[in-house]
């Protein structure tokens, strides 16, 4: 079986849960998953790099700030279509890749049913780290309001006495307290 009769398989059968999937027909498929993302992540990645080197130019060349972003939009929304994109490729492809797994397990003498353990756990794991991250108590009162309140002259170099009095030095200060 060769590349391209083993992708057609895994869409032919992309609802099947029974039957078996080769070797060849398991890793073509999942190399197609992973050379189609790896393409859309280079496109991604050079559509944001020329956007950025684009808007560069403009801003650098004296270009009104209109051509700069309206260029800055324009690598925005070739991001947004790559992303969508991205996404319905993502949905396209889930149903046959559960279903290649499943089909390739069995060929391989395993439980599909590990592929459910999996998923649960995958879920409850990610569910457990952010929880964990929720967690955290606020933030300092103080740092709160000095990020809420902008300055006035953010790049100011001149700095009172009274000022420089305020910063913290304690070495026990608890960042979690």
């Amino acid at each position: 079986m060769n590349f391209f009769e083993a992708i057609g398989a895994a869409f032919r059968n992309y609802a099947s849960f029974g039957g078996v999937a080769k070797l060849a027909e398991y890793w073509y498929f999942i190399l197609f998953i992973a050379l189609v993302y790896a393409a859309l992540f280079v496109i991604a990645i050079a559509t944001g790099v020329i956007g950025l080197i684009v808007s560069l130019f403009l801003g650098f060349g004296g270009a009104d700030s209109g051509a700069v972003a309206s260029s800055a939009g324009a690598s925005f929304a070739s991001l947004l279509i790559l992303t969508i994109i991205t996404g319905l490729f993502a949905v396209a492809t889930l149903l046959p890749f559960i279903a290649i797994h499943v089909r390739r397990m069995r060929d391989a003498g395993l439980n599909w049913w590990m592929i459910v353990l999996l998923f649960i756990l995958a879920f409850f794991t990610f569910y457990a780290v952010l929880l964990i991250a929720c967690a955290f108590p606020s933030r300092d009162k103080q740092f709160l309001a000095e990020q809420a309140e902008p300055e006035s002259e953010p790049f100011s170099v001149e700095q009172s006495s009274s000022e420089s009095s305020k910063t913290k030095t304690d070495s026990s200060f608890d960042p979690f307290a």
